[in-house]
């Protein structure tokens, strides 16, 4: 059978039957759907709305992505998937159903009308930019190449001497003295660069992140033109711990 003929049996099956149970194969809807999670597709009974997730026929293909948009001239529906970078334009004839319910591999169940659901959406779909520019520009690959020249660059900033530079490095915003947050912000990439590898485990990350935080600072100790901070080294745990987090959340999406 061609896939097209199949493609119309499940047409006729989903305006027949209303609603189909499918699974999903592909990863194209992380971190949303995973291989293994059974969807619920049902009829369209109403216009399309820019967030459905709808199962349509493009290329020969069932493909099962959102609609980020609806170009008024051309009449195209615009379907991207949650962890795709490319979109697919198509009629909105090629739509054979809406996602109506998600049945996760481990029992759980949402439908996606509800609060929760279109919150996940709403999120994945706000920080997908984010996801798209560093999956682009400092995937594993890239930043083991920039790893060396982040350390050198850190090493400078935490042992040269800048007090005599006249950087008013004392000063604070939002309470918060400057050198703290340049000593936080400084260290929030730490933890990216030093798990280049994606089976390094998550609790050996941070630590290690905080222990050349620790070093850097107590370095500080013995150079006459530096001076030794114990909150210095606290914002730069912190910094650490934040970028660990994004970190972890990044991983999460892309499992």
């Amino acid at each position: 059978m061609k896939h097209t003929d199949a493609h119309q049996l499940l047409k006729d099956a989903i305006k027949d039957q209303g609603v189909v149970q499918l699974s999903v194969h592909g990863d194209s809807m992380r971190p949303l759907l995973h291989k293994g999670d059974r969807v619920s597709i049902a009829r369209l009974d109403r216009g399309v709305v820019v967030g459905d997730v709808l199962l349509f026929s493009y290329a020969d293909q069932l493909i099962l992505h959102r609609l980020i948009g609806i170009e008024n001239e051309s009449h195209c529906l615009v379907m991207r998937g949650d962890h795709n970078e490319s979109v697919e334009r198509i009629r909105e004839n090629d739509v054979m159903g809406v996602m109506t319910e998600v049945q996760y591999a481990d029992g759980k169940q949402i439908q996606c009308s509800s609060a929760v659901w279109r919150h996940r959406s709403r999120i994945n779909q706000m920080i997908y930019p984010i996801r798209s520019f560093l999956r682009k520009h400092f995937n594993a690959e890239k930043r083991a190449k920039m790893m060396p020249w982040y350390f050198m660059l850190l090493v400078i900033l935490m042992w040269a001497p800048l007090n005599g530079l006249g950087v008013p490095l004392d000063n604070f915003v939002l309470g918060i003295r400057l050198d703290h947050l340049l000593h936080a912000s400084v260290f929030v990439p730490c933890t990216w660069f030093l798990a280049t590898r994606p089976q390094c485990r998550y609790g050996w990350i941070w630590l290690l992140g905080v222990l050349v935080g620790v070093v850097t600072e107590s370095g500080q100790y013995l150079l006459p033109y530096r001076g030794f901070d114990i909150n210095d080294m606290v914002a730069n745990a912190l910094g650490v711990s934040l970028g660990w987090f994004l970190y972890w959340v990044h991983r999460r999406g892309n499992k």
